[in-house]
């Protein structure tokens, strides 16, 4: 399971893994869009104290941005997006991200908890705003 940063996504992170019975890994590329002053992340010590048993060792202590332009976020999704293609297991690869994140990487505006397909060995195209 990949877990976006922030401590929502984290917290739904353990009940997936925890039932499926598999690790966890923090990825930071599938963060929420930092669009609201309510975007804000959770510092890396702080979150490591609270969850001592997952490594967030490669991320900033304040890795969240104060702000992101569609172009920043697309970027984003185009990392993870050939970074997931490189998983010889994508097919059972659970990512807990957030609505402006999957928006922008599937084009589909998901509902809380809603499963959505992806698959990184299909071409994406991005995502351009009109």
């Amino acid at each position: 399971v990949l877990a976006s940063p922030y401590t929502r996504a984290i917290q739904t992170a353990e009940i997936v893994a925890g039932a499926l019975g598999v690790p966890i890994e923090i990825e930071l590329s599938i963060h929420e869009h930092a669009n609201f002053h309510c975007d804000i992340g959770t510092p890396r010590s702080l979150l490591g104290t609270r969850w001592p048993h997952l490594a967030f060792d490669h991320i900033h202590e304040n890795w969240w941005p104060s702000n992101e332009t569609h172009d920043q976020v697309e970027i984003r999704c185009q990392t993870f997006h050939r970074l997931a293609a490189t998983f010889p297991d994508w097919q059972h690869v659970a990512v807990v991200s957030h609505w402006g994140f999957i928006l922008q990487l599937t084009g589909h505006s998901a509902v809380n908890a809603e499963l959505v397909p992806f698959d990184p060995t299909r071409e994406r195209k991005a995502r351009v705003r009109a």
